[in-house]
């Protein structure tokens, strides 16, 4: 699934001494990743011992979009960079952030439009072949904090598809970063029950989710667990 490019800069990351820690789950799963102001999407991709397809904002699919995203808005706007050197590194950045996010096979996100129904479409795709998907469900992501704010719960909605899909239920792993060890920590897969609603087992899913990866992120010891935890 990762492109040539992506897997050599994986072995690069690896020279850094972080490690992954925990057991995956059988694929197809979806893999829950604290953000932390892009420490982990980074991070999973480079540690995590399976691939994925990463949700990514659809600006940073296409390298036309990303140059108006870092000139538009996190050169000028959020780093306060004067214009013309806005320009610049937008341009340099642009075709090479672009590239390595699509060698992720990465999955555009379009937030707050009517196309969010094309991610979730992709998605399911992905998940019925087989393949996993890595999100980062956090609204505050330019937070480095350890532990995890709010988060949005439309991901979620994948489990109902592939379980109309397959009569199955998805594997949501959570994934934190413990930086005092330098490891990727998964947690034990979290899974819808049968037999109760969907719309009653999803904010106690999320809820489960963010209260895993705080866990993952902040304590010393890696956590004791089983392989899986239904929600109820």
């Amino acid at each position: 699934m990762y492109s040539r490019t992506v897997r050599v800069l994986r072995v690069l990351f690896r020279l850094e001494g972080w490690r992954a820690q925990g057991t995956p789950a059988p694929a197809p799963a979806v893999y829950v990743v604290h953000h932390q102001n892009m420490a982990g999407p980074i991070r999973a991709v480079a540690h995590l011992p399976v691939e994925g397809h990463i949700w990514a904002l659809a600006p940073f699919c296409d390298a036309k979009a990303c140059f108006a995203q870092y000139y538009g808005y996190t050169f000028t706007k959020r780093f306060g960079m004067p214009g013309p050197l806005a320009f610049v590194c937008a341009k340099f950045v642009s075709g090479a952030v672009s590239g390595i996010v699509r060698g992720c096979g990465a999955i555009p996100v379009h937030r707050g439009s009517r196309n969010i129904v094309e991610t979730m479409r992709l998605s399911q795709q992905a998940l019925e072949r087989g393949e996993n998907i890595i999100l980062c469900p956090d609204v505050d992501y330019a937070s480095s904090a350890a532990e995890i704010g709010a988060v949005y719960e439309g991901f979620l909605h994948l489990e109902k598809t592939y379980h109309r899909a397959t009569g199955g239920h998805l594997a949501f792993v959570p994934v934190g970063l413990h930086a005092p060890t330098k490891r990727v920590r998964m947690g034990e897969a979290i899974r819808f029950d049968d037999g109760v609603p969907f719309a009653r087992q999803k904010a106690q899913v999320a809820l489960r989710l963010r209260q895993a990866i705080t866990e993952l992120c902040t304590q010393p010891e890696f956590p004791q667990q089983s392989r899986e935890s239904s929600c109820i």
